[in-house]
């Protein structure tokens, strides 16, 4: 009962996110470039390296989430936290505004990635709904952007 409870928390929640990321208020007609309105507190920014995972049973990561032991769907908006800002699980569930290139979408935090991974300090690790989400060319998914990221509260 557990797992299917997260599992579903998870789904409402990335709904909810999909939904705030669809939210354009305005547009910048010189740019083209849609504007996204964040009525959320935000902490402090942190530049980060974004890699790519595969949160599905039988992918890449191979294990669950840490944050419930579950298998996540990649159509989730969802990232694994480098282990100084996982803190030993203190940070599941947590929003993260990820920007890339003046497109922001938010995640949720729902696993870590520690150096054992093959991960350092600076490295966030997303699923391909981020990738699609930050409109990065699928060619280039996976060879490690520049972004900035932040929890949201």
């Amino acid at each position: 009962m557990k797992q299917s409870t997260s599992t579903i928390f998870c789904i409402i929640f990335s709904l909810l996110i999909t939904l705030l990321n669809a939210r354009v208020v305005r547009k910048n007609a010189t740019q083209e470039q849609l504007v996204i309105k964040h009525s959320i507190r935000a902490s402090v920014s942190t530049g980060a390296t974004l890699m790519i995972t595969d949160y599905e049973k039988g992918g890449d990561s191979g294990q669950p989430a840490k944050c419930d032991g579950v298998y996540q769907s990649n159509n989730l908006f969802l990232v694994s936290l480098p282990s100084t800002w996982y803190k030993h699980g203190d940070n599941c569930y947590k929003g993260v505004n990820i920007s890339y290139n003046n497109v922001n979408v938010i995640a949720l935090a729902v696993d870590e990635c520690d150096s054992g991974d093959g991960c350092s300090d600076d490295d966030l690790v997303a699923s391909n709904a981020v990738w699609r989400g930050l409109q990065v060319p699928e060619s280039q998914w996976g060879v490690g952007i520049q972004v900035i990221w932040l929890f949201v509260n």
